[in-house]
């Protein structure tokens, strides 16, 4: 039987004035278990690069900036011969460059983009095979290559104040509504990807890697930006737009910085950043205009994520402004568990949820010591269709459930939210648990949203 749990003061400050206030004296500095956040950032390496650098429109490489001529093998080469020297700096110089297929970053290497430099990538499907080893929500198989792709390197960088085009409304994007016709199509009329099923599928029976391979038949559009198995990465100034699935995914990866960085991608799926089973991340000043969630803290799914038990850890997100469906959602697919996730001094509009907690007996999950304070959530989207959704905190135990098969009981433990002012929302809060994982642990000091008809 399905319960809901909410914690007692919440449920009569809601009953009695359609509002809900809960206040106490809260301290900014960082004391008590907030302490820990000057240590975690004292601890990332921020990778440094020597002071060498190739121009991609040199004589020797040639790259041509008509957004018409296929720049990928220049800027290739330049990485290649980079990295070979010790490391440095790739410089796409200011203009539109073409490049028909994904882009590998290679160790000490720093890509960076000048102002008004643009990298349109190619909408043709081919140039991004053969495949290479990458994610799909959660779960290992070969598949499209991400427009640009780190693989076990160490010390590398997007830097620069240009642009990466995916130009994906047009070409990836079109894979949604094709698996739905797909769907339609078999006697079942299943809404998931037949694709989808099977890597599910695959992922609970840990089949083989060389088992999991897939094609432009499948429908699975692969990240933009991808780091996995890396370490010491930096992604500073550049704009990100456009991008075919998750906008930038860093899994198994240590020591991350993100700054001043903008998104603005509004395609199905687009979540900003995705930390899976990472460790050691500092996201600030960054605006995420994206179709999903902003921020998405994973750390595996299911059988696989649960034997593997890499958890995402240390998380710090300081000063960021929030466009996008979701502000920060943790899980679904968080089956390694998260724990010490630190996020403050932000602004978020137009979502349709603010924090979204999401896992089911089949991913498992342990959320705790998660901190979150200082923010401000203007109201919520005005989208009458979706009116019941707006939520400024939804919590489940029961995310896209269906048949449990593994029957481990998340856990939320140590969760406080502080100093948050909401706007106007039909819901503020929604904690859904079971008999047996009931909502509890949450700490909400000084709080405060709207509500009513």
């Amino acid at each position: 039987m399905k319960r809901s749990f909410l914690i007692f003061s919440i449920a009569a400050a809601l009953a009695s004035n359609n509002s809900f206030a809960v206040q106490s004296q809260s301290d900014n500095n960082y004391q008590g278990y907030w302490a820990q956040v000057p240590v975690i950032l004292e601890n990332i390496t921020v990778p440094t690069f020597q002071d060498y650098q190739i121009k991609v429109t040199d004589d020797l490489y040639g790259a041509i900036a008509d957004g018409k001529t296929d720049a990928r093998e220049s800027i290739q080469r330049a990485i290649r011969d980079v990295s070979r020297y010790g490391g440095g700096k790739v410089v796409i110089p200011s203009g539109k460059f073409l490049v028909d297929g994904p882009i590998f970053l290679e160790n000490n290497v720093n890509f960076h983009l000048e102002e008004g430099a643009e990298i349109l990538f190619s909408t043709n499907y081919d140039s991004y095979l053969p495949q290479v080893l990458t994610r799909y929500e959660g779960v290992d198989l070969y598949n499209f290559a991400p427009a640009i792709y780190a693989y076990q390197k160490k010390n590398v960088a997007i830097t620069g104040s240009g642009t990466l085009n995916g130009q994906a409304e047009k070409s990836w994007s079109t894979w949604v509504q094709k698996a739905k016709d797909e769907s339609l199509k078999r006697v079942s009329g299943s809404p998931k990807n037949d694709a989808e099923t099977k890597l599910r599928a695959q992922n609970n029976a840990l089949a083989p890697l060389w088992e999991r391979k897939y094609e432009e038949a499948d429908l699975l559009r692969p990240a933009f930006i991808m780091f996995y198995d890396s370490e010491n990465i930096l992604l500073e100034g550049v704009d990100i737009i456009d991008a075919p699935f998750w906008v930038n995914h860093f899994y198994m990866s240590n020591n991350v910085t993100v700054r001043n960085i903008t998104m603005h991608s509004l395609n199905k799926n687009n979540d900003g950043i995705d930390i899976e089973a990472t460790s050691n991340v500092h996201i600030h000043d960054v605006v995420f205009a994206t179709g999903d969630d902003a921020i998405a803290i994973k750390s595996g799914r299911d059988l696989d994520g649960l034997k593997k038990r890499i958890p995402t850890t240390n998380v710090v997100v300081q000063n960021v402004e929030f466009l996008a469906d979701d502000a920060v959602a943790l899980g679904s697919e968080a089956s390694g568990g998260v724990r010490n996730i630190f996020i403050e001094n932000a602004v978020a509009k137009d979502l349709r949820k603010g924090f979204y907690f999401k896992t089911n007996k089949n991913r498992g999950a342990q959320y705790e010591h998660i901190r979150v304070r200082n923010m401000s959530i203007e109201d919520l989207a005005d989208v009458p269709e979706n009116s019941k959704k707006l939520t400024m905190l939804e919590i489940t135990t029961n995310y896209d459930h269906k048949n449990i098969v593994y029957n481990r009981d998340p856990i939320y433990k140590d969760i406080r939210f502080e100093n948050i002012t909401g706007g106007w929302s039909i819901r503020p809060m929604l904690l859904e648990g079971t008999d047996t994982t009931p909502i509890k642990d949450f700490v909400f000091d000084n709080v405060s949203f709207a509500t009513g008809e």
